[in-house]
């Protein structure tokens, strides 16, 4: 998402050329089917979900088709700027996925430092007002 939203890139491969199954294998791996769907310019998640259900500027119906997929139980779903397009979502479907436990370690100690992080040490955000 960075990669890509950073780049101003429109497909499925990064600016290095790593296409989807070269990311996936850096973080673990899958098992069945592995499919992405990308939009750019939707700036809420019911609108990206509406755009790639009706699909209609498709030549074909790859995105509804990952959507209603059986052959998919599992997704994750990436939403950011982009340079282009302002804001870019990618959702990624597969059947199963497997993790890589040192890559599975850090994020899980990551999400255990920020949940223990007390709220004090967040700052308000403008206009907002913080009651404890």
């Amino acid at each position: 998402m960075k990669d890509a939203g950073a780049a101003g890139l429109i497909g499925h491969d990064g600016t290095n050329g790593d296409d989807l199954n070269e990311r996936v294998a850096k973080v673990g791996g899958t098992t069945g089917s592995l499919g992405e769907n990308l939009d750019y310019g939707m700036s809420t998640a019911k609108d990206v979900v509406l755009q790639l259900l009706i699909d209609a500027n498709a030549k074909n119906k790859a995105q509804r088709d990952n959507i209603l997929s059986d052959s998919f139980k599992m997704m994750g779903a990436f939403s950011g700027p982009h340079s282009k397009s302002n804001t870019m979502s990618s959702m990624i479907y597969t059947y199963d996925f497997i993790n890589n436990p040192v890559t599975f370690a850090l994020v899980e100690s990551n999400i255990q430092k920020f949940l223990k992080a007390p709220v004090n040490n967040f700052p308000n955000p403008t206009g907002y007002v913080r009651y404890t």
